[in-house]
């Protein structure tokens, strides 16, 4: 289903005569609201966002039914499960997961209104053609590096900051507080909404603007993936951390004060990737781990199969992980053949 929002969403246009002729049949003789409303059309065509009048208007967009969309939007909390994964330094995250149905709305939000909306060019994470290789590699080069973690960074995204994104795009009142609604749990960004992912960017549009602006008097280079925020250049100091946590204060958030790191040296990492030789690697201890159990599976590949019956399809993904950092890295290149023989078998 997910494809079929996304291939109609790519080709959606916005016909402002096929609303004018709408209008002219259906209007009667309310030339001014007619001419209100056709105004508002125009302006949301040339952002290619689909006007939305009303809640009703909303609903049928969404294909949902009067109790079920008044349900999502007056209780949406009960339209989640939760449930927790564990963290990579410890600890446990929280993890809410939307109803087929909200999801289904959440997906044509993001894909019809979201995915229209520019985001900053520092910001790397959920966003087609960047990544976290993307983002590592803005920082290639540099002598030293700052990298620090929001805190709780979903959670204190609230609802004003979501709906200021809604309001900014140009939807009247009564709309942002139902695209709102659809998109937070409780008042915050859920973590695992399909529609949290751009909105997490696009709320932080203000903050990424600021510390590009302060990057370039500095003559630092900037980016931010999610919420890992760095700084790079030829000297980073205290001063520098005291600015990102100013920007986050603009926009009520916080620095997590666990993690506040400065790297020097060879040793660089930024979002998994090591940057300190100059060129984009996988760190040391990844890269050995990937190839050691690709080794024990393809030595003995029935007993590692029964054990993990996935095993194999794991592998393809770590290696071609790892060949996307290091395109010209002849033993993963060989590695990654081997199991893919083994597994068209």
């Amino acid at each position: 289903m997910i494809d079929s929002i996304r291939t109609i969403a790519s080709n959606f246009r916005i016909d402002v005569n096929d609303w004018r002729s709408f209008f002219e049949i259906h209007g009667g003789r309310q030339k001014r609201l007619i001419a209100g409303y056709l105004a508002f059309v125009e302006e949301m065509a040339t952002h290619g966002l689909p006007p939305i009048f009303e809640g009703r208007h909303l609903r049928k967009l969404l294909g949902a039914t009067q109790a079920e969309f008044g349900s999502m939007t007056s209780n949406p909390e009960s339209h989640y499960r939760s449930f927790t994964i564990p963290k990579r330094n410890g600890g446990e995250r929280t993890i809410l997961t939307p109803t087929p149905l909200l999801l289904y709305c959440q997906r044509w939000i993001d894909l019809f209104i979201l995915r229209k909306i520019p985001v900053h060019d520092a910001a790397h994470g959920y966003i087609a053609g960047r990544s976290n290789i993307s983002n590592a590699k803005i920082h290639l080069g540099s002598a030293q590096l700052l990298s620090v973690d929001i805190s709780n960074f979903f959670e204190n995204v609230n609802a004003g900051k979501v709906a200021y994104v809604f309001q900014s795009a140009g939807y009247p009142p009564a709309v942002v507080f139902l695209l709102t609604r659809l998109c937070t749990y409780k008042g915050h960004l859920p973590q695992g909404a399909a529609s949290s992912p751009q909105l997490s960017n696009l709320v932080m549009r203000g903050f990424d603007e600021t510390l590009q602006s302060y990057a370039n008097v500095r003559g630092l280079r900037y980016s931010r993936y999610v919420d890992d925020i760095v700084l790079s250049g030829r000297h980073i100091g205290p001063n520098d951390v005291n600015a990102v946590e100013e920007a986050l204060k603009q926009v009520g958030l916080a620095l997590n004060p666990k993690k506040i790191h400065f790297q020097r040296g060879r040793k660089k990492i930024v979002t998994g990737i090591s940057i300190g030789s100059g060129r984009l690697l996988l760190p040391r201890e990844l890269r050995r781990r990937y190839r050691n159990e690709t080794f024990l599976t393809l030595k003995n590949i029935t007993a590692a199969t029964e054990r993990d019956p996935i095993a194999l399809e794991r592998h393809l993904g770590q290696l071609a992980y790892w060949t996307n950092i290091e395109p010209g890295n002849e033993r993963a290149l060989h590695l990654l053949k081997q199991v893919r023989s083994v597994s068209t078998c």
